[in-house]
């Protein structure tokens, strides 16, 4: 039975169920979360690591205390108590209730240390992310009372006692977004299970994990660009370099007028910051444009009667960060998309997802186990947007 030390220092066993997957979920908290707030401790040693040590489940070996990682077999298929008068064990039922949530918090901590990722690198742009219980979700529609925005609605003049004009309404159900549910898969021989750990078992999942969310950025990439019906997305119009200088004539190349033209147009509603390119070579080309200023045995600093014209506005990113697309996600050649990074992509977690499929298996007897997951991403603002191409 798993036991932890409570906030008054004294050792208390818990009888857990599988209704804690239900609870956890309808606080809109992890399992890990929600056990290590319902038992307090006093311990430097939170809850629920300390319930898992109690039931003998160990991530990773540790030779200075004699402890390797539990083989799978001793949480899903234990031996039966010796214990006179017992014909079955609690123990079975205890740790198969903690495996699923301790699995799921070890390919969480696994994921979060993989700051190389271009996973890791791509959320970073992420405007807003938002976690609901449903797998619908219906987006408020901003509406502003001029055509195109903001910039074009304008305050009115007002007499006594009047009611101010309405420049922006929000209404609800107007646009409902489907999150759809993804499934991973675990299955496992009786011979094998004696033999394989908790932490195999951790880094298998976490590697699956980062492949599916690795091509599914790609693809909400490529919906962004191409529209997507599923999301009532329309494909981004494109604008070629070309249209920005007429001295672009090769394709896969840009000049630093062109460039510079491209983050300075539209700057009334987006500020580029971040532009994802589909290859090196077109990374290449921006860092090798034409015409770009370069230093060349001069010294601004120098003493002599001199000034040096600085850019006041407009006020462009100081740098704008280049994130070059694996060539797995499939962009368009020679494509440019611009975002303003605050206001741009927007990601939908069900987080119902997770906990329904964990209380399905968390008692199951057999050995196949499924981990289910829910999210989509798409533009959260059009205007935030820009799509540019090289190819003349």
């Amino acid at each position: 039975m798993p036991s932890f030390i409570d906030k008054t220092g004294a050792q208390q066993e818990v009888t857990l169920s599988a209704d804690i997957f239900r609870a956890a979920h309808d606080s809109d908290q992890t399992v890990r979360q929600y056990v290590n707030t319902q038992y307090p401790t006093c311990s430097e040693t939170e809850t629920f690591v300390q319930m898992l040590a109690s039931e003998k489940m160990f991530f990773k070996s540790d030779p200075r205390h004699g402890t390797s990682s539990t083989p799978l077999r001793t949480i899903l298929d234990p031996p039966i108590s010796k214990e006179a008068g017992n014909t079955t064990s609690t123990s079975p039922v205890q740790s198969r209730i903690l495996f699923p949530a301790a699995i799921l918090s070890l390919v969480e901590s696994a994921m979060m240390t993989d700051r190389q990722s271009p996973v890791t690198a791509f959320n970073k742009m992420i405007a807003i992310t938002t976690t609901i219980n449903s797998a619908r979700a219906e987006q408020p529609v901003l509406t502003y009372s001029g055509l195109d925005g903001p910039e074009q609605t304008r305050a009115q003049q007002i007499s006594q006692l009047s009611l101010p004009a309405a420049m922006l309404t929000i209404t609800a159900a107007d646009r409902t977004r489907t999150i759809p549910t993804y499934s991973l898969g675990l299955a496992i021989s009786d011979q094998a299970m004696a033999y394989t750990s908790l932490d195999l078992v951790g880094l298998a999942i976490t590697r699956q994990k980062e492949i599916e969310m690795f091509l599914r950025a790609g693809e909400s990439v490529l919906d962004m660009i191409n529209g997507d019906l599923d999301n009532g997305q329309s494909a981004l119009t494109a604008v070629e370099a070309k249209s920005f200088d007429a001295l672009v004539t090769a394709d896969g190349t840009i000049s630093h007028k062109a460039w510079i033209s491209w983050l300075y147009s539209s700057m009334l509603t987006r500020r580029i910051d971040y532009v994802i390119v589909d290859s090196i070579a077109t990374a290449m080309a921006i860092e090798n444009r034409a015409g770009r200023p370069v230093v060349v045995g001069d010294n601004p600093s120098s003493s002599r009667i001199d000034t040096v014209a600085e850019l006041y506005y407009p006020s462009l990113a100081a740098n704008v960060k280049i994130f070059v697309a694996p060539s797995e996600w499939g962009l368009p050649a020679n494509s440019l998309l611009g975002i303003q990074s605050n206001a741009a992509i927007a990601k939908l977690v069900n987080s119902s997802a997770d906990y329904q499929s964990s209380e399905r298996w968390a008692l199951r007897r057999g050995e196949a186990i499924r981990f289910d997951f829910g999210e989509v991403m798409y533009r959260l603002d059009d205007a935030a947007f820009s799509y540019m191409t090289l190819t003349v």
